[in-house]
């Protein structure tokens, strides 16, 4: 493809799925136009896409200041204040919204999964009802209207009120794939829910097979030795470290769907912790080394060619914006799971941070990330079975090796041993992190706190155990799944 040269161009590129190349082409024609409101609002949309929000959020921003009544502008300012767990600003954004184009189906839906995500269903249900109830019985419902409706009633659960959303949604004229993706995501949980496992398998298998990403299982293999020979054991006694030693820094990493949002709700309900969600400031501060370095060093090893001073500085940056607000904090719980590819680096800037290690049956993690409506360009090895089971088994490898070649504390969490005794092992939790017993914790679900993640739903309920055998309801379905988990070669060789 020739240099692009329009938004047309960019546009081609992102429906290629080459989105990183898009950001890129999009960025050079902004320099050559920078009050293009349409162009920020595309930036925007393609930085969602791949899961950059806080690059999302800057482009939308700059979007409104330069057209304060773009409806797009506002809308994608608002889903990534949503995805970030920021639900208060989303909200007022989709009014927003709603004000500049009243009655809009996008920002309508956008407000009304937002609710829902707060766990207010009859809120989301007074605002769509009407909506739904204006058209004609059994006519098609907007795409984006039939995902929410179908959400709250999958919570409640009302199944067959669910599968009328669904099929409705479905029907409509206009459904875009990556609403008819969501839309089977929710049947096949429905099909669960009533049963019918050999159908909501073949429905899961169709969401997934929708916008596909590429992933390629030998590159993500290399990825991961490389970043182990960066740091082989015996590595503490040679790499450059910062000199700062505060000990509130908790990295929450482990597989999708391990039980790392449990984890989260559960301490960051302790009065001495605050839980600062997907952060992104640890990938950022490794892309600032990054850019120190003039781009002359790229990969895991980076941070083996910075000077202390350097190491200090980013330190401090990365403290200071986690900590902003929570003075009197003794544990800052940082979530973003990309952090376990990035423990080297961590161990060098933050030596006396504390690590937890969310584990959870192999079959059972791998099943729910399969059956979980991840967007396809974030974590892409999701929508096929061998990838994620591969997946799994590199981040095992890996956690394996970071056990062996660090001195950071790691601790292990098995989500089947806090389901089954959630006091024992909160309690375990507490003590490995050296803070006091609090009954709060085991009250999470109270607690009012946003959490941005597929695993939202749990937080505004007790400790559960429905979901850890899930997986078995579907017998010889998953034997390709099992297979690849039980490969026995070195992950990482």
């Amino acid at each position: 493809m020739r240099s692009p040269t329009t938004a047309r161009d960019v546009l081609a590129l992102a429906a290629a799925g080459r989105l990183a190349e898009a950001e890129d082409a999009c960025r050079v024609l902004l320099r050559r136009d920078r009050r293009n409101a349409e162009l920020q609002v595309l930036l925007g949309e393609i930085a969602a896409r791949r899961g950059r929000l806080t690059a999302a959020a800057d482009a939308f921003a700059a979007a409104i200041r330069i057209a304060p009544r773009s409806l797009a502008a506002h809308l994608g300012a608002a889903k990534v204040h949503a995805a970030r767990g920021r639900f208060d600003q989303a909200l007022a954004g989709f009014e927003r919204a709603l004000h500049i184009a009243p009655g809009d189906p996008l920002s309508l839906a956008g407000k009304g999964d937002v609710l829902e995500s707060l766990g207010r269903l009859d809120e989301v249900e007074a605002l769509l009802g009407p909506v739904v109830e204006a058209g004609d019985p059994g006519s098609p419902m907007h795409p984006e209207i039939a995902l929410v409706l179908a959400a709250v009633r999958l919570r409640r659960p009302d199944i067959p009120g669910a599968l009328r959303s669904i099929h409705a949604g479905l029907a409509h004229p206009v459904c875009p794939a990556a609403a008819r993706r969501r839309l089977l995501f929710q049947l096949g949980r429905a099909q669960e829910a009533s049963g019918e496992y050999a159908a909501s398998f073949a429905t899961f298998a169709a969401a997934n097979a929708i916008d596909r990403p590429s992933y390629d299982v030998a590159q993500a293999r290399h990825h991961f030795a490389q970043i182990a020979s960066a740091y082989p054991v015996g590595c503490v006694a040679t790499m450059p470290r910062s000199t700062v030693r505060d000990e509130r820094p908790v990295f929450i990493v482990g597989m999708p769907r391990s039980g790392s949002t449990l984890v989260e709700s559960i301490l960051a309900a302790h009065p001495a912790v605050i839980g600062v969600g997907e952060s992104e400031e640890m990938p950022a501060r490794f892309a600032d080394a990054v850019a120190l370095l003039h781009e002359r060093v790229r990969g895991p090893a980076v941070g083996l060619h910075l000077a202390v001073r350097d190491l200090d500085r980013l330190a401090h940056r990365y403290l200071g914006h986690v900590s902003t607000g929570h003075p009197g904090a003794v544990r800052i719980v940082d979530k973003n799971l990309n952090n376990l590819r990035l423990l080297g680096w961590i161990a060098q800037l933050l030596p006396a941070a504390r690590v937890i290690w969310c584990r959870r049956s192999a079959l059972a993690t791998c099943f729910s990330c399969w059956t979980t409506p991840f967007p396809p360009a974030t974590l892409p090895f999701s929508a096929n079975l061998e990838w994620v089971g591969r997946y799994h088994r590199l981040c095992d490898g890996l956690m394996e090796h970071w056990k062996r070649a660090l001195d950071l504390p790691i601790v292990e969490v098995e989500y089947e041993t806090l389901v089954e005794d959630p006091e024992g092992g909160t309690r375990a939790v507490l003590e490995d992190l050296d803070l006091p017993w609090d009954p709060a914790c085991l009250e999470f679900h109270r607690t009012r706190r946003a959490v941005a993640t597929a695993s939202y739903a749990q937080v505004d309920r007790p400790v559960y155990r429905s979901s850890i055998d899930r997986y078995s309801a579907y017998g010889e379905l998953l034997q390709p799944l099992r297979e690849v988990l039980r490969d026995e070669e070195d992950p990482l060789a």
